[in-house]
């Protein structure tokens, strides 16, 4: 463990020693490579991440030490799905992510809210979400309208609806679109699909499609190091309902529409799912 003071911004910069990252790293990918954990490698793992993942201090860490627990005293030494995406994610967050910062500075609260709409007899959609300060104020919005192949490549040709694959995708893209004024505060992503929000704090799906979302939301979360906090806000109340279906609001004003740049990272997202 490594402390770093930084007393003139009122900063604690904490992290793990290299020797323990590289040691780390070593058994998360030979793991991976082989594809199978027996009980007392699982158990000696889960040890060694639980006491590195202490200076860390994230959500990634919590669900990967569940997983293994749950794996160590399961019947198959296989990794399931959801192991395999936690322990990738974890390998990412060891080797990109910077020291976990403990500030005496107040910190700011960001409120993210996200949506989508479908509509299954024209196999169209919409994605949207919006960004409020902690004084309330409403400063950044994005609407995207998604046609007929776009949705397919969310599933729209295996299945009637791609509702929750679309409304993971709102989440998953406005997170990840916002990292970079968000990642020193407090966040709190809002939605109106309870399905949604459960998947993202277990950080598993079932479907082909939300697993690759998912995977790719927890490789961002860790490059971006943020620690968000999933909550449920209700539909009538949901201010990213109204840019998923190209309604405007009051507070979505045009000098904050961000709806530009954010279908650049929409292309970035969908290219994951095309590679997974």
């Amino acid at each position: 463990m490594i402390f770093a003071h930084c007393f003139a911004e009122k900063l604690l910069k904490i992290c793990n020693t290299e020797q323990r990252v590289q040691d780390l790293l070593a058994m998360l990918n030979a793991t991976l490579q082989v594809g199978e954990l027996g009980k007392q490698d699982a158990l000696i793992l889960r040890g060694k991440l639980g006491f590195a993942d202490s200076f860390l201090h994230g959500r990634l860490g919590l669900m990967v030490l569940k997983q293994l627990s749950e794996h160590a005293h399961g019947r198959s030494a296989k990794l399931r799905e959801e192991l395999v995406i936690g322990l990738h994610a974890m390998v990412q967050r060891l080797t990109l992510c910077g020291p976990r910062v403990v500030s005496a500075k107040a910190m700011q609260q960001w409120f993210v809210f996200t949506d989508a709409a479908y509509e299954p007899e024209l196999h169209t959609g919409g994605l949207g979400a919006a960004v409020v300060d902690d004084n309330g104020k409403c400063v950044g919005w994005f609407g995207l309208p998604l046609d007929e192949s776009q949705c397919e490549k969310f599933g729209s040709l295996d299945r009637q609806t791609i509702i929750y694959e679309l409304e993971l995708a709102a989440a998953v893209l406005a997170l990840d679109f916002w990292a970079d004024k968000m990642k020193d505060g407090l966040q709190v992503c809002y939605g109106d699909n309870d399905g949604v929000r459960f998947s993202l704090i277990r950080g598993s799906c079932l479907s082909k499609h939300a697993s690759a979302l998912m995977r790719y939301h927890l490789s961002r979360e860790a490059t971006n190091n943020l620690c968000t906090w999933f909550a449920r806000v209700p539909t009538e109340a949901n201010l990213g309902d109204y840019p998923s279906r190209n309604v405007p609001h009051a507070l979505l004003t045009e000098d904050i529409n961000e709806s530009t740049a954010a279908s650049f990272w929409f292309e970035r997202l969908v290219q994951s799912l095309q590679a997974a």
